[in-house]
């Protein structure tokens, strides 16, 4: 049996760091919003017992969230499981902040849960990913969200960028995202202690939104080269607002209304040779599954 899968990258219009937990890892308030830049993975029964992943990229096995929420979900199940060959096509740059390796993962638990008959809920695999990593239970729900806590606690919100198109430049460097909380940390107290009140994630609207991220003077610090692709994108006049995805590396802009993505293409033609450029579109779901067969 054989399902693939296209897993979704996702940015991140508003991350606001609230305080530092206990556990090492930050209270947050955030959103996210999935677009159809998409890894697609491949995955087929075996006879072996073994959990093999292949991928067109260099990531060492035990690193692999593909391949530990697997072991995990394994382990867990009470089906039948069997062992399983994993083929991941990776379009998803990696360092750049779009949650490539979460939104994998939480692929690679909807198709296992499917393929070893776990029966597992959503809630159950949501918080069996959790474990693994802060943004993978938004893969699975997708479009517009709310994160909350150290980011897993999610709730739906009526997509309202979903016309526009979504430009993501992608520096030739990339970023470690404990490095950039860590710098972060260094200032946060001040910055916490004297940041002006602002709207509540419920009273953003479409027409008077701008992209607001915690982490990106941290991550101009640390790589101050990445000021020249974020300057491309603020100031490209079909952009209505720009900043930095998670910690990085990658920005992204939300297009004013009624742009046309080729149009917005070719404005930003003229960006350096070694970056990459997405003209993206919001989706409703966090990944799906393309085909079923066997």
């Amino acid at each position: 049996m054989r399902i693939t899968v296209r897993a979704f990258a996702k940015v991140n219009p508003y991350l606001r760091i609230l305080s530092k937990r206990e556990d090492g890892y930050h209270n947050l308030q955030l959103s996210f919003l999935s677009i159809d830049l998409a890894d697609q993975l491949t995955f087929e029964l075996s006879n072996a017992e073994k959990i093999v992943v292949k991928t067109n990229k260099e990531i060492p096995l035990k690193k692999n969230l593909c391949y530990q929420v697997a072991k995990e979900l394994k382990n867990t199940c009470q089906g039948e499981t069997k062992g399983v060959r994993v083929i991941i096509d990776k379009k998803i740059p990696i360092g750049a902040g779009l949650g490539g390796g979460s939104s994998n993962a939480a692929a690679t638990l909807t198709a296992l849960n499917k393929l070893w008959n776990c029966h597992l809920s959503r809630e159950e695999l949501v918080n069996l990913g959790a474990n693994y990593g802060s943004d993978i239970p938004f893969f699975f729900f997708g479009g517009f969200c709310q994160g909350s806590g150290r980011g897993t606690k999610i709730k739906k919100h009526k997509n309202l960028f979903k016309a526009r198109p979504i430009p993501v430049l992608v520096p030739p460097f990339s970023h470690q995202t404990p490095e950039v909380y860590d710098k972060f940390d260094q200032t946060s107290e001040d910055l916490i202690k004297n940041r002006p009140r602002e709207k509540s994630f419920q009273d953003i609207e479409e027409n008077n939104f701008s992209i607001v991220n915690d982490l990106q003077k941290p991550a101009m610090e640390l790589t101050p080269e990445l000021n020249q692709y974020l300057d491309l994108l603020e100031n490209c006049p079909l952009i209505a607002t720009a900043g930095i995805s998670g910690s990085g590396s990658a920005v992204f802009g939300i297009a004013r209304k009624n742009v046309m993505p080729d149009r917005l293409q070719k404005e930003l033609s003229a960006i350096p040779r070694e970056a990459k450029l997405f003209i993206t579109q919001s989706t409703d779901v966090g990944h799906k599954i393309e085909t079923q067969a066997g």
